[in-house]
């Protein structure tokens, strides 16, 4: 309640928000007269990845298109990393039928593309291209470390990107490539991050951070 009680504050009208607890975050929102995007976080290195899905699916039956259309709801496979291909490739079965979006983390710090190289002998977005993601309506959180072919296949994806210039400096992830990013005509949006990763809700200090940055890093 707090943290949209923040984004109106802000001018924000929409939000994307993919974590726990979305139940009630949807409530909140039907609340507030926002719009929102919502999806339940889903992992299975802990061993619930099937409980997190049918909450994920649940959220979907209960809540998309409620409140007069604000609410729409997707899947939020966490990331590559802490979401094997098997369980990836469960989750894509679901979104294929409920015909609904991945809101997902992607290529977000140097050590996930090292790993996914050691494991899959690929970068993090050819290893989601290669396992069908992308084909449905994708959109990546930070996308900070991406390679030269990344940018072509988030391009012919059609997969829009996150970008948010504040969690990335305060996790020391680095400075994503949005100059590249938008030659290659990427969709790249703005987003905050959770407040554990920001500390703020505050879009307009995106704006800010992110005008800054670029100026100064290729």
């Amino acid at each position: 309640r707090l943290g949209i009680a923040e984004l109106i504050r802000g001018g924000i009208t929409c939000f994307h928000d993919m974590y726990f607890y979305m139940e009630e975050v949807a409530s909140e929102v039907e609340a507030s007269g926002l719009r929102a995007c919502l999806s339940t976080a889903l992992f299975d290195i802990s061993g619930n990845g099937e409980a997190l899905l049918a909450q994920g699916c649940r959220l979907h039956k209960l809540w998309n298109g409620e409140s007069e259309g604000r609410i729409t709801v997707q899947l939020g496979p966490h990331s590559a990393y802490l979401c094997s291909p098997e369980y990836l490739r469960e989750i894509l079965i679901e979104g294929r039928r409920l015909n609904c979006g991945i809101h997902i983390h992607l290529s977000e710090t140097a050590d996930e593309v090292s790993d996914s190289r050691k494991l899959y002998g690929c970068t993090p977005v050819q290893h989601l291209l290669s396992l069908g993601i992308f084909s449905l309506p994708t959109l990546a959180a930070h996308a900070v470390h991406l390679e030269e072919g990344d940018f072509q296949l988030l391009s012919e994806n059609g997969v829009s990107v996150s970008h948010n210039p504040g969690s990335n400096l305060k996790l020391a992830n680095g400075f994503a490539p949005v100059e590249e990013m938008l030659n290659h005509s990427i969709n790249v949006a703005l987003g905050t991050d959770g407040v554990a990763s920001n500390n703020n809700l505050n879009l307009f200090e995106e704006i800010h951070l992110a005008g800054l940055i670029h100026k100064a890093v290729k």
